[in-house]
């Protein structure tokens, strides 16, 4: 009687007890998000998922695999070339995703299970995690997996607070989740949320519900009629574009594009600083002029390179103020130099990669 959304980390734990969830959400990047859903077959289940996670992902069995919008710059920046997808909030833990899911397809109640929030039991993982699998499958007599919880839990910000029965460890980051949820119940106040048997934080406005009190909200359907419901639901969201192969080969020829730019860029920049053995001012103005050309590429903020044009410009500066001491004299800057180099170095590796992969 319930549409059932589960998110990655918890599919095992429902496909051996029986449950088929009736969608399933993936939305981390991670090559080990994809191994909680590695080898699992869920033919009657229907993948959530975007365009930045781990390859495989892809690979997997399912009745159909939807996408959102990408929480990246660069899967937005394809995306309007083709079409939004529709944005899912991000709230740091898939579980907020699966919750705006539901508040999208219009589910009220929308009935949290599993979200703990909390070390409870003083345990990080629950038992059929891939986590908590691969902590056994590497534990031994002289290292257990209770030592390796321990140290876990340990070098966490952890504290006490408040959970649904009694005191509960938690840390900042499950605290931060917790907050996400409060404010999304506060901004929808009348969708009502509960949290199913629940043992850890507590979630303001977020009360808990035992499994007695759940069968008040159960449908007289027949049996299969909510799978239709969702299956007809589907496909008449679903647009074929025929051209969209088009689109996409035209997408990756400007990506490409870009990238060669800022490519031909970078070897000028490797070419001077190979050239030349000095270390004054006016290398690093000159180096400054090729990032601000760098910047000016149309897919700069989108590309992700951004964060290694900050380390460099981060190590110009260090330069500069080394050339600027009151004294008169001048500080030994071959170390910035040699870190910048390094940094276009991978630069131009990344972008190479980059263009590899699209050609192919």
């Amino acid at each position: 009687d319930f549409i059932i959304i589960a998110v990655d980390t918890s599919l095992k734990a429902l496909i051996l007890g029986g449950i088929i969830p009736d969608f399933v959400i993936l939305m981390d990047g991670q090559y080990f998000n994809y191994l909680h859903i590695a080898g699992i077959r869920a033919k009657e289940s229907i993948l959530i998922t975007e365009v930045a996670v781990y390859p495989s992902v892809f690979r997997e069995e399912y009745m159909a695999t939807y996408l959102s919008s990408s929480f990246f710059p660069l899967g937005k920046y394809m995306e309007d070339f083709i079409e939004r997808k529709g944005a899912l909030s991000a709230g740091g833990s898939v579980a907020t995703t699966a919750w705006d899911l539901a508040r999208m397809f219009g589910c009220n109640p929308i009935i949290m299970a599993g979200l703990d929030l909390a070390f409870t039991k003083n345990k990080t993982h629950s038992s059929l995690c891939h986590f908590e699998n691969e902590a056994m499958l590497l534990s031994n007599r002289f290292e257990g997996i209770e030592g390796l919880t321990y140290r876990m839990i340990d070098v966490k910000n952890t504290s006490k607070e408040k959970g649904y029965k009694g005191e509960v460890i938690t840390d900042a980051k499950m605290k931060m989740f917790a907050w996400w949820f409060e404010s999304k119940i506060e901004e929808y106040p009348n969708i009502q949320v509960y949290n199913f048997e629940a043992q850890g934080l507590k979630i303001p406005n977020m009360p808990a519900i035992s499994s007695k009190d759940i069968l008040k909200f159960t449908q007289k359907l027949k049996k299969g009629e909510k799978r239709e419901l969702i299956k007809r639901k589907i496909k008449c969201s679903h647009k074929k574009d025929v051209a969209a192969g088009d689109k996409i080969k035209n997408i990756f020829c400007k990506v490409c594009a870009h990238f060669r730019e800022m490519q031909k860029v970078v070897e000028s920049i490797l070419n001077l600083m190979g050239e030349v053995e000095r270390e004054d001012l006016e290398l690093i103005t000159q180096l400054d002029a090729y990032n601000e050309k760098i910047k000016q590429n149309a897919i700069y903020k989108s590309s992700g390179f951004d964060a290694i044009i900050l380390s460099i410009e981060n190590e110009i500066e260090e330069c500069v103020l080394g050339n600027e001491k009151i004294d008169g004299s001048h500080n030994d800057n071959s170390y910035h130099i040699k870190k910048i180099l390094d940094y276009y170095t991978l630069l131009k590796k990344m972008l190479e990669e980059g263009i590899r992969l699209i050609e192919n």
